[in-house]
């Protein structure tokens, strides 16, 4: 007893851990799902921002460059209608009148200064900015002789003012038609331009920077900016033309535009697929025991079943014997006796005659009737002899006693040893429940049986032209026995295949395989 309950504790904490190991895998396959996807999520997501950084870097370059040339453009206005003045007038006072108007209007405008020909002593607006001074500079000459050159307005180079800002400034030929009446220089205040150009949204998503060769024109974040840009993962580059010059914006996403298309944003995902794969395997983890549970429970209905049929032919059994030790060792002393008796009667009447002779009818016929039941409850052919033998007398016996034709084919030969004690008493049985239903129910004139042996094991066939029944009534004719018959063949690892038609007959097929899980035999 204690080795079967050390058996079934083995086997449940078997299943228990085979669910265990199948519902881990499906979470860790569920698990790596998740993180792949949320990878693949990230990437996309970075994917996006980075074309949104190259979009806006693109964006922001053109308009800075058109801002410049809208700027330029509002100073060479300003440069002709001083060069075209009709009366000439070309005194200094009309001159800052004029730079005044025009840097009241104009805020990028940082100072506008006005050199002569003879590039003598000019006149700023501001006084007290060093413009003169820049742009008189033999490093940066060069500007004043190109746009006098060329008659078109040029840049300079950026460089640090007074006031420790970086600044450009244009110069533009003030021409009045083929008189040349001195250079306009108009000095920019290039964070004043460039924040104007950036609107607010643009500022508060990215930082940027906007160059001219390595001079910084302009940084949203002077401290860390262009540190920063070596080491950022997404940015964009742009360089554009400014007349003579050409400037370079560099643009990358704040920390805060970075974190809503990075990891933080797509965490609900894998916090979900989580939930979802500890959920899954959950399931997966209750099925497999709920599984595990079911075969257990029909594991303990055949191991039950099985065991009432082996009580049952055991009970069989020694019904059987006793009846043949008992009840025949009776009747034949009582035939002894009887024949005792003979011998001693006084009187030779014809009545003592044949009431003797009824009484030993009698005493035979239920002689013979007793080896019957005997051979019904276990026969002992099939003990002795084998399952062959065994048909066969019963093939015969229920020639007799059915009123129909039996035509029988046995076919086992050299697999008789390979037949278990218990696949042969099951099929045995089966046959006769299958006979008794045929002379119970089918109304059959004939009765086709074949059983064969092969390598795979045994398959046996009855097939009567009888009456036939409904196979979807099949649940509600327990009588018939087909319900034991399913019960037996489930034992040695079977099957019974019952096909019926109302009024076309029917017929049984079993199958079973030589070896069995079960090992204890039904005696």
């Amino acid at each position: 007893m204690w080795i079967a309950d050390l058996f079934t504790k083995t086997t449940r904490i078997r299943r228990s851990f085979f669910a265990w190991i199948i519902s881990s895998l499906v979470f860790t396959a569920l698990a790596v799902l998740t993180v792949l996807i949320w990878r693949q999520q990230i990437l996309n997501q970075n994917s996006l921002l980075t074309q949104r950084t190259e979009a806006t870097c693109v964006q922001a370059a053109r308009r800075l460059e058109v801002f410049m040339e809208s700027h330029l453009r509002v100073a060479s206005i300003f440069a002709r209608r001083w060069s075209t003045h009709e009366t000439r007038d070309f005194s200094r006072r009309r001159f800052e009148e004029f730079a005044s108007v025009l840097m009241k209007e104009m805020p990028a405008y940082y100072a506008v200064g006005l050199i002569p020909p003879d590039r003598s002593h000019g006149w700023i607006v501001p006084p007290d900015v060093p413009l003169y001074a820049v742009a008189l500079d033999p490093k940066r000459a060069a500007v004043l002789d190109e746009t006098r050159q060329f008659n078109q307005a040029v840049f300079s180079e950026p460089f640090d003012s007074a006031q420790g800002a970086t600044t450009v400034y244009a110069a533009l030929a003030l021409m009045r038609g083929s008189e040349f009446l001195g250079t306009l220089l108009v000095d920019f205040r290039t964070k004043a331009l460039i924040e104007d150009c950036f609107h607010e949204r643009i500022r508060m998503e990215f930082q940027f920077m906007v160059q001219d060769s390595d001079q910084v024109l302009f940084s949203s974040n002077p401290k860390e900016l262009p540190r920063a840009f070596l080491k950022a993962p997404i940015k964009a580059r742009v360089q554009f033309p400014v007349r003579n010059r050409t400037w370079q914006l560099d643009m990358m996403p704040r920390k805060e535009t970075a974190a809503r298309y990075g990891w933080s944003a797509s965490l609900p995902l894998p916090l979900l697929g989580i939930v979802l794969s500890v959920g899954l395997s959950v399931l997966v983890f209750m099925l497999l025991r709920h599984v595990a549970w079911l075969r257990m429970a029909r594991d303990r209905q055949a191991t039950l079943s099985r065991k009432v049929l082996l009580a049952q032919e055991e009970e069989r059994a020694r019904i059987s014997r006793e009846l043949h030790d008992e009840l025949g060792q009776q009747l034949t002393a009582l035939r002894l006796e009887m024949g005792w008796l003979r011998t001693h009667l006084s009187s030779q009447s014809p009545q003592g005659v044949g009431a003797y002779k009824n009484v030993v009818t009698l005493i035979e016929q239920a002689t013979e009737e007793l080896r019957h039941m005997c051979r019904g409850l276990r026969p002992a052919l099939l003990d002795d002899l084998g399952l062959e033998p065994a048909v066969t007398h019963l093939f015969e016996e229920y020639q007799r006693r059915l009123d129909c034709d039996i035509e029988a084919s046995v076919r086992i030969g050299e697999y008789d040893k390979q037949i278990s004690a218990t696949l042969a008493l099951c099929t045995y049985r089966i046959l006769q429940e299958s006979l008794n239903n045929v002379s119970r129910h089918a109304k059959a004139s004939k009765v086709f049986i074949r059983l064969t042996a092969s390598r795979s094991g045994i398959i046996m066939q009855v097939v009567d032209n009888g009456c036939g029944f409904d196979i979807n009534r099949l649940g509600a004719m327990r009588g018939w026995g087909l319900q034991g018959m399913q019960e037996r063949a489930h034992l040695v690892d079977g099957e019974v295949e019952i096909q019926s038609t109302i009024g076309a007959g029917t017929q049984i097929i079993f199958r079973a395989p030589y070896s069995s899980r079960e090992k204890e035999p039904l005696v």
